[in-house]
């Protein structure tokens, strides 16, 4: 019970991720944003969800990292319709793995 106080690994979406649509690209959603980790902590990778509303379906890709800004992005094509997005981060420490996710936020594809 006391691991879960000291694990602090955080992600987050930039202020306007995710994003509908960018540059116009049809069929298309953009999330992006940062993370942190604390000393000693590994991020193992972060992956990128779109859920469509209605459907439930799943769009789901490993997103691109980079690690010395700490930041990440990734494009999923979709169909139109309404999602609702978040990321999750796998993060180590020693042999103590555990998820980190952001908020979900909900967007309109066209």
């Amino acid at each position: 019970v006391v691991m879960c106080c000291l694990l602090a690994a955080d992600i987050q979406f930039d202020q306007n991720s995710p994003v509908p649509n960018p540059n116009n690209t049809p069929n298309t959603v953009q999330g992006s944003g940062t993370y942190t980790l604390n000393q000693g902590e590994n991020i193992i990778s972060i992956r990128f969800y779109a859920r469509n509303t209605k459907t439930g379906q799943d769009f789901v890709n490993f997103a691109d990292t980079n690690k010395q800004n700490k930041t990440w992005n990734k494009e999923l094509m979709v169909f139109p319709g309404t999602y609702e997005c978040w990321a999750v981060m796998l993060v180590s420490k020693g042999n103590i793995w555990w998820f980190e996710h952001t908020d979900k936020r909900i967007v309109q594809v066209k």
